[in-house]
């Protein structure tokens, strides 16, 4: 379906084990994401409401341009490389807007025994009002299962989930305005690819793609979010990032394998910008990064993401955790984590990295006295040579290690998370 103008539309397509609804919640928690662990969806659906300029929704591709006071975007799909663009532009007094892109799937494109899946998920939203209301969740499913046994097998699955949010003045949203600012963004992907028997080799996020955040690192996130909020009253960002890999090949000598997760430029990226001095500021950022490999032994097993949050704000707290597992003691990891704050207010910054045989954390925290604001860094980096740098004792940080146990204890499910709600 294609529609370039006309009043908001929700259309909804039926799969092979029914028709299928429009998503309705407005938020997946980490924990409830784990906790309801279920197989991959094959759901489709599209809404974009209530002004539309431009709708597609035809297989190739799903496309919203939207305005209104209280917008929505839902872009629900089942297949294994698709695009989906969300970009809404409000004006009014009080805007309100709501998107979700979901992409699930168990199929691949390529012939077997290549399996490939690529997904694509870009939000824009801009907001010129008094009074300023996000909610947006990016949720990439993915899952592969082949056999190398007839020929070699080849798996690749890459994400690239980007969104960028202005929120502001009437006219202008990079002016400052009078109400309050409120973006809650959850962008969440979890890929899983199981092979077995002869020739293997398994790749996830090795396709390099663009920048939403060009001032700070990593250069070619997976996940990216940036968020400037310009109000002189109320600014609340809270931002959730996670990443997931899992790679596994059984039934084949060690030396048939070649696994490959992330790039040294790849990873998770997270900004959010809140310069008004004047404002009640609040910027939460949690980034959670985990790549598992498993492979007989001899495999060639490479892993290599780099984690960047946090910008400028006030009451910034940035929790950032990274974990890297390889079966192969040769393996080659290299980890990077780098969080920075500049606030008004203060600043929590907590950082946790981990790789075969090392791991360890840093912490810092500021308060701003008088004319001089808040600022500290953090940095953690690992890799296979030197093991992890020299940092804090995970076990020194007492109470501020609670909020990211779960990340640091975290398992990759038996089965896929369902799609949001």
């Amino acid at each position: 379906m294609r529609t370039t103008s006309g009043a908001g539309a929700s259309t909804e397509q039926a799969s092979a084990t029914g028709t299928t609804w429009v998503a309705a919640k407005l938020y997946t928690t980490k924990a409830e994401t784990a906790q309801r662990a279920a197989q991959t969806s094959t759901a489709s659906s599209f809404e974009c409401s209530p002004t539309p300029t431009t709708m597609i929704n035809d297989g190739t591709q799903q496309t919203c341009v939207v305005s209104g006071d209280n917008a929505r975007c839902v872009e629900k799909s089942a297949l294994p490389a698709i695009p989906q663009t969300c970009t809404i532009t409000q004006d009014g007094t009080d805007n309100n807007a709501y998107i979700l892109q979901d992409n699930s799937t168990g199929t691949f494109t390529t012939t077997p025994p290549d399996q490939t899946q690529s997904s694509t998920q870009k939000a824009t939203v801009t907001q010129r009002g008094t009074n300023n209301s996000l909610d947006a969740t990016q949720s990439v499913n993915q899952s592969l299962s082949g056999s190398g046994t007839v020929g070699p097998l080849t798996q690749n699955q890459d994400d690239h989930q980007e969104i960028t949010v202005c929120q502001g003045a009437s006219g202008d949203c990079t002016a400052p305005n009078s109400g309050k600012n409120v973006s809650k963004i959850h962008q969440s992907r979890f890929a899983s690819a199981h092979a077995s028997g002869g020739t293997i080799s398994q790749n996830q996020d090795q396709a390099l793609g663009t920048d939403c955040d060009s001032f700070n690192q990593p250069s070619n996130p997976n996940l990216c979010a940036l968020v400037q909020q310009n109000s002189t009253t109320s600014n609340d960002s809270d931002l959730h990032q996670e990443n997931h890999l899992q790679e596994v090949a059984t039934g084949t000598l060690g030396e048939n394998v070649t696994q490959n997760q992330n790039q040294p430029s790849d990873g998770i990226d997270g900004h959010t910008a809140q310069p008004s001095a004047e404002a009640q500021n609040s910027n939460v950022t949690h980034q959670h990064q985990t790549d598992d490999m498993s492979a007989p032994s001899g495999a060639t097993q490479v892993q290599d993401p780099g984690l960047g949050c946090c910008s400028v704000g006030g009451g910034v707290n940035g929790h950032q955790v990274a974990i890297l597992r390889a079966s192969d003691p040769t393996a080659l990891q290299d980890l990077v984590i780098d969080g920075f704050c500049e606030a008004n207010d203060s600043c929590l910054l907590l950082a946790h990295g981990k790789i075969n045989g090392s791991e360890t954390s840093d912490r810092c925290s500021s308060q701003a006295s008088g004319e001089y604001p808040a600022f500290c860094n953090t940095f953690v980096e690992c890799d296979t040579e030197f093991g992890c740098n020299t940092g804090e004792d995970l076990a020194t940080l007492g109470f501020d290690t609670m909020d990211f146990q779960d990340a640091i204890n975290f398992v990759f499910p038996l089965t896929l998370p369902t799609s949001p709600l």
